[in-house]
């Protein structure tokens, strides 16, 4: 096996490093918008603010590191062969031995379900697409890193749970649908 499989892996696509541009500045957009706009106007006065900024930073982080993390991770690259491999008996009708084919355009002897990434510019094991999200190949099976992603989409939530409410019913009283009928008590 080749030394290169398991180092990180970056892609030079102009288009997978314009997306992953988009993508951190998104993120540290909504972080901004988020710690300054909402948590601090709202809740600077109270523990609640603190804790607010320490659990939505905390899932920006964790966010960040899962996808840093498919960003250079191996998608399951098939090594090159050291030397020029001989095809010349798959080419005049030799048999196909344990699924295994050839690919054309790495010249190299490729395992079953693999395919050749025309962005990557090589073979990998078990591929679903390239994400140009990632900038990077994802594997048929996905990839671990994904699961964080979907722990901080579930937990994003908590944010607009608590801070709206108490922006609307602290800073600016209770709207007028939760008062009552106050109002028709008044006129009589």
């Amino acid at each position: 096996m080749s030394k290169d499989v398991n180092m990180p892996v970056f892609r030079r696509d102009p288009c997978g490093i314009t997306c992953l541009f988009l993508t951190y500045t998104a993120i540290f957009y909504a972080d901004y918008v988020i710690v300054h706009w909402v948590v601090i106007q709202t809740m600077s006065n109270s523990l609640w603010g603190a804790l607010h900024v320490l659990l939505f930073n905390t899932l920006v982080f964790m966010t960040l590191m899962a996808h840093v993390r498919a960003v250079f991770s191996d998608p399951g690259i098939v090594p090159l062969p050291q030397s020029r491999l001989d095809f010349s008996d798959m080419h005049a009708g030799g048999e196909k031995s344990d699924d295994w084919t050839v690919c054309a355009r790495c010249e190299m002897y490729r395992p079953p379900r693999a395919h050749h990434c025309r962005i990557c510019q090589r073979c990998i094991r078990r591929m679903d697409h390239h994400c140009p999200w990632i900038n990077n190949c994802v594997p048929g099976m996905g990839m671990e890193p994904e699961v964080f992603p979907a722990v901080s989409d579930i937990c994003w939530p908590h944010v607009n749970l608590c801070t709206v409410p108490h922006r609307v019913f602290v800073d600016q009283g209770l709207p007028r649908m939760f008062k009552g009928n106050d109002d028709k008590a008044r006129k009589t």
